[in-house]
């Protein structure tokens, strides 16, 4: 696309919002990153902003101006790059005659982490397909027949996170309806083989940990309208952890007055490939910071996650953004401008494919989608409400469900994938 222009620079620690906290986000300009790190650098470098971070490729307007210290990268992903230039900068032995798109897959594939803690977690299939998004772009796409010489990694991605599943759910972490009510189900790690076989195109004996381990069905949905009342979470319908801030319930309603809240529901659907939503409620006057989104992949035992959410506002500074969360640190993944002052209640959903693929729906409208592999393999979801100081965010109608394991159509097959020489 000639609209705009991809660059490799650092991210920055700063605070984009009056009252927000800091978080990592682009340059100045930036409308998407695609982030090259992995979770071990997402820590907090401090309180001081102008920090910087690990490195991302980062879409700016066709007219921006490149940074001092950053790498363009142009706008035509057939183009060559400096790999040369790239390996330099973050560390991997990149071709140096690779294209745009040839270096986006080998950051996601060959060059990766499988465990995503060193660098970004290897990118996963969905129906044998690969896939990479940035800002609503897709910039590489590829079968996964093509992919022969990054078998190994794309194989052990899937059998590292069925290595975690297994130990989370036999420590007792993961809580299924079993019997007709919810509990710990020492066997949840065997819902996810048959999807992840499926995908990687391969059998589940290859992915499983045990010749034993065979899959089971799928989870369902579940749902908490706030019509309990109170403000300690268990008296929620669902069983909620406050990770940040305070969230009640009022006449069939959440709403906060912290700076933000988020909140965990503790309960797993069958999958990371997922989706949940919660109702924007519209009530007093709109406020230019008010805030009310959605969390999938949500961590059993840490506030890491990934949120979607839209923000009211009673002027021109509204936008609606995708982050990630690891650790309590917030990265700004996506922002698009946008305003939502009209009728209410309207639902804000985020959804997460098997190709890592995030999206945020406003109105079953899609506004915004990004490529990440942060929380592979988490299967709770939950919300996020933030309060700018009056006209207290408020929701209603929060749900989590799988997603069509299934569904989707076949992706385009457009790059082969080309030896490391």
């Amino acid at each position: 696309m000639t609209d705009r222009q991809y660059i490799l620079a650092r991210l920055r620690w700063r605070s984009p919002d009056e009252g927000d906290p800091l978080l990592w986000c682009g340059v100045s300009g930036s409308l998407a990153v695609l982030d090259l790190g992995g979770e071990n650098d997402a820590g907090t470098p401090g309180d001081a902003p102008g920090a910087l971070g690990r490195w991302a490729i980062q879409v700016l307007p066709a007219a921006a101006t490149v940074p001092t210290n950053a790498l363009a990268l142009g706008s035509n992903l057939r183009a060559a790059i400096d790999g040369t230039e790239w390996r330099r900068r973050v560390g991997v032995n990149m071709p140096s005659d690779v294209t745009l798109s040839e270096a986006v897959g080998l950051s996601l594939t060959r060059f990766s982490d499988p465990n995503g803690a060193a660098l970004p977690g290897t990118l996963r299939p969905r129906l044998g397909g690969y896939r990479v998004v940035i800002g609503g772009v897709e910039v590489w796409s590829a079968r996964i027949r093509q992919l022969t010489d990054d078998r190994p990694v794309l194989i052990e991605r899937a059998r590292a996170i069925a290595r975690m599943q297994k130990q989370r759910s036999q420590a007792g972490e993961h809580i299924s309806r079993v019997d007709g009510r919810w509990q710990a189900d020492p066997l949840f790690y065997r819902r996810l083989l048959t999807e992840a076989a499926r995908n990687l195109e391969v059998n589940t004996s290859v992915i499983a940990d045990h010749p034993d381990d065979t899959p089971l069905p799928r989870g369902t949905r579940y749902d908490d309208d706030f019509s309990s009342g109170g403000s300690d979470p268990s008296a929620f319908e669902l069983t909620w952890t406050a990770l940040v801030g305070s969230i009640s319930t009022s006449a069939g309603i959440c709403y906060s007055f912290s700076n933000p809240a988020r909140y965990r529901a503790d309960h797993d659907v069958g999958g990371d490939v997922h989706e949940a939503a919660i109702d924007f409620v519209n009530v007093g006057t709109p406020h230019y910071n008010t805030q009310v989104g959605a969390c999938v992949r949500y961590s059993s035992s840490a506030d890491t996650c990934i949120q979607v959410w839209s923000r009211k506002s009673n002027g021109s500074n509204s936008y609606k953004r995708i982050s990630k969360i690891v650790s309590g640190t917030e990265t700004v993944l996506s922002d698009t401008a946008g305003q939502d002052n009209t009728s209410s209640p309207w639902e804000i959903k985020a959804t997460v494919d098997a190709a890592d693929l995030i999206t945020l729906f406003v109105r079953g409208v899609s506004a915004a989608s990004t490529t990440d592999s942060t929380g592979a393999g988490n299967t709770r979801g939950g919300m996020r409400l933030r309060d700018a100081g009056s006209g207290n965010p408020q929701g209603d109608d929060f749900y989590i469900d799988d997603n069509d394991a299934g569904g989707g159509g076949t992706l385009p097959s457009q790059l082969a994938m080309r030896g490391a020489g």
